[in-house]
């Protein structure tokens, strides 16, 4: 069987989630099935695809009152358009070609705002870029925050990710941006935040 993914590990949801039940919020996680789990008592949600994900936030938002949506997951960018002359079941012949067309998928922080119950809830959206031009990742913060309405984007490159760090800045829509090392400091801005 062979499929599409990503390299994430689900770690910086994880670890967030647990910060903030610590911190005295009631969290509601919604993961994928394969990511890292928090060690808190956390009501949990899973998905496997980018359909379900989207079902799922759709219905948690408009049925229930959340101040806050920290959009954290490494949403699949594109789906797989599947080409005619190939079966919808079983294994494929390895005895010619297949090209897979990839479409993206719409942006599901972008809807956020559209879906919640809570007209004033506050966003915040994650920007993994993959450039070593800082004006490039600028912009593309920029541009998440302005397409998506997002109260804060964190925004990290993944040029300057691995194991040991995970480094990004958080860029609030009102306030001054600030660097982090790490996720514990990266948890730290967020719950300073949230208590505004």
């Amino acid at each position: 069987m062979r499929f599409i993914g990503n390299v994430s590990t689900g770690r910086t949801a994880a670890q967030l989630a647990d910060y903030l039940y610590t911190q005295g919020f009631e969290v509601n996680l919604i993961t994928s099935h394969s990511a890292m789990r928090p060690q808190a008592p956390l009501k949990c949600h899973f998905y496997t695809s980018f359909q379900e994900l989207r079902e799922r936030l759709r219905v948690e938002l408009s049925s229930s009152h959340f101040d806050v949506l920290i959009h954290a997951a490494a949403v699949s960018d594109f789906h797989v358009v599947r080409p005619r002359d190939l079966p919808h079941q079983g294994k494929w012949s390895s005895d010619k070609d297949i090209q897979l067309t990839l479409a993206p998928n719409p942006k599901l922080v972008n809807s956020v705002r559209e879906w919640s119950a809570a007209k004033a809830i506050r966003v915040v959206a994650f920007k993994l870029t993959d450039t070593t031009d800082k004006n490039e990742r600028i912009e593309a913060t920029q541009e998440l925050m302005n397409s998506s309405g997002a109260d804060v984007v964190v925004s990290n490159d993944f040029n300057e990710l691995s194991e040991l760090s995970h480094s990004g800045w958080f860029v609030p829509a009102v306030g001054t941006r600030q660097h982090f090392e790490s996720n514990g400091q990266l948890n730290s801005l967020v719950g300073v935040w949230l208590n505004k």
